[in-house]
Formats: structure tokens, C-alpha cells, sequence
């Protein structure tokens, strides 16, 4: 019995001259409970464990299932971009070919285009030879080729004067083609975009060579085809746009070509990979004009977030340099 039991311990536990202090210590510890009290103290601590299991469980539910679903999305749109992005190869002059966009993207990204490099002279001489290659294709759609100097003035240190610093002037050039029908006199411009110079540590593929390939894909489909324009188109090879967007300035303020813009579509280069990113359209008909492209591959997800400030945006662009010259 209980009593019998803890009679015969407390007997055993008489300290003994022989034992060590450690074993004293050791026997003079409680009794353990009886069997009844150990069943109850764990079927109490079963219970509530029990009850609390439901309750981490749902929280971790709850937690989880968002977190999976967002990655689920996340991979899906990478699964689809990596696998199924729509390719382009023709041997058709009047429609878009990707591989012959990528040949010149190839060339433009041979070296890095800052526009103290060397490179970034060589590109722009190869956009106006490329350019020129198309100005007599066509008799019934007039083709015009400028280029605006872009004096800039950099300091910097100057090996030959013992690395004084001293003010470079630079002479970046700007391209600018203007598509007009000569049968016609109008006065409205649809102006598009892009910047064919880099930093220093990069050739720019992503920003922005890649869209500087695709507008010369695009000139050599449109001077291919057959359709004359009713409005002019102006196309922008920008350079020096990773200064303060000094070429786009320039155009903008000084260029004649820059009168009566109604439309701006400007190619602007954020990052690589993905979908593009069809960002602040002013006008609803910039969506319907999209769905005839023949490959989409865009979206409009994320324009709210940026429209709203609630993601940062790291480009040279500042849209109210447009506004103001759009009529």
C-alpha cells in the first residue's frame, strides 16, 4: 500500500555514515506519486495538448495556404515566360523577325556605350549606316534621317596632366527617322522611344540595346510593307538618356520634329526578364491597340502599384517632360 511503501522508503532512506553527500542527496528526494496521480497528470497534460494541436494547426493553415498560392502563381508565370515565350522567325521582310532583331542587338551589345566609350560613336555610325540601308525602299512614304550633337561637359581626371581633373566636352549624338506620307500635310506626331546608350560597366542589353533592335526591326518591317502612315512617326535613338535623360531633353526642347506630338510610346528598359510592362497609358486606346498585336506578351498588373507610388520606379523617364509637349 501507499503508506506501507512510503513507511519502508522513509526506513531506507536513514542517512548512513558511509554514503557520499551525493548519494544522501539522492535518497533524500520525495517519493515519486503513485500510479493513479502519474495516469491523471498525463491525461491532463494529453488534453491540452490536444486542444492546443487544432488551434497551431489552423494558424499555420492559415499561413500557409496564401504563401503557397503566391509562390504557385509565381512559378506558373516563370514556367510560362521560360517555356512559352512566342519566337518570331521569318524570312519575310514586311513582318517582325526576332532573329534578325537579334543580330543587331548581337552588335549593339559587342561593348559597353557610355558616352565617353568609344563604342558608343561606333553604335550610333551603325544605326545611321542600318538606317540609310532603308531611306530609298519605298517611293510613295518619305524616310528622313537626322542627327542632332549633344554637346556635354564631364570632369574627370586627365592622365596626361598628371590626373588633374579637367572638363571634358563630349559631342553624343542623337538619331532621330521621321516616316511621313508626301501626298499628305498634317501636323500630328506620334513620337516612340528608346536610348541606345549604357553605363560604363555593362553593354545594356535589358537598357536599353534591346529595344534600339527592335525599332530597327521595326522600321525594316514597316518600309517592307505597303501601309503609309497618317500621321508622322518619329522614331528617338536618345543617347546620353542615362545623364538626366539629356538626349530626350534635347529632342524635346530643340528638335523641329518635336512640334504636335500627340502620342508618346516610349521603350524603356526597368530590368530583364518577364513580361513587359504596359505602363501609364493615358488613354484607353492604348489597351485596344494592344490587342492586335500579334504576340502579346504584357500586362498590366502592376501599373496601379506604380501609378500610385507604391513601388519605386528607377528609370531616367519623367513622364511630365512628355506632357508637356503632347497637344
Amino acid at each position: 500500500t501507499w503508506g506501507e511503501n512510503q513507511v519502508t522508503r522513509n526506513v531506507c532512506m536513514m542517512p548512513d555514515k558511509r554514503l557520499s553527500r551525493n548519494s544522501q542527496r539522492f535518497l533524500s528526494l520525495p517519493a515519486a506519486p503513485p500510479p493513479a496521480v502519474r495516469a491523471s497528470t498525463n491525461s491532463t497534460i494529453e488534453n491540452k495538448r490536444k486542444s492546443i494541436l487544432p488551434e497551431v494547426w489552423h494558424d499555420l493553415r492559415a499561413i500557409f495556404i496564401p504563401v503557397f498560392l503566391i509562390l504557385l502563381a509565381f512559378a506558373t508565370i516563370w514556367l510560362l515566360d521560360m517555356f512559352l515565350m512566342p519566337t518570331t522567325h521569318t524570312t519575310q521582310m514586311n513582318n517582325f523577325s526576332e532573329k534578325r532583331a537579334r543580330e543587331h542587338l548581337n552588335v549593339i551589345t559587342n561593348s559597353s556605350r557610355a558616352i565617353s566609350d568609344v563604342y558608343n560613336h561606333k553604335t550610333a555610325h551603325y544605326l545611321i549606316n542600318t538606317l540609310k540601308e532603308l531611306e530609298n525602299l519605298r517611293s510613295n512614304v518619305l524616310f528622313e534621317i537626322s542627327t542632332t550633337s549633344l554637346p556635354v561637359t564631364l570632369r574627370g581626371p586627365d592622365e596626361s596632366m598628371g590626373f588633374k581633373e579637367m572638363d571634358y566636352v563630349l559631342n553624343p549624338a542623337n538619331v532621330q527617322v521621321r516616316i511621313s506620307d508626301p501626298t499628305t500635310v498634317t501636323n500630328d506626331t506620334v513620337l516612340f522611344v528608346c536610348n541606345y546608350d549604357s553605363s560604363a560597366v555593362s553593354p545594356g542589353a535589358g537598357s536599353n540595346a534591346i529595344a534600339t533592335a527592335a525599332f530597327l526591326e521595326i522600321l525594316s518591317m514597316y518600309m517592307h510593307g505597303t501601309h503609309v502612315p497618317k500621321n508622322n512617326l518619329v522614331f528617338l535613338f536618345a543617347n546620353a538618356a542615362n545623364i538626366y535623360s539629356i538626349g530626350i531633353r534635347s529632342f524635346l526642347t530643340v528638335h523641329p520634329w518635336a512640334r504636335n506630338i500627340t502620342a508618346v510610346v516610349c521603350v524603356w528598359g526597368g530590368g530583364i526578364g518577364g513580361r513587359e510592362l504596359l505602363f501609364s497609358p493615358k488613354h484607353s486606346l492604348s489597351y485596344k491597340a494592344y490587342q492586335n498585336v500579334p504576340h502579346p506578351w504584357a500586362n498590366v498588373i502592376l501599373n496601379g502599384l506604380l501609378t500610385y507610388g507604391l513601388l519605386p520606379q528607377y528609370s531616367e523617364i519623367n513622364l511630365d517632360m512628355f506632357n508637356a509637349r503632347m497637344g
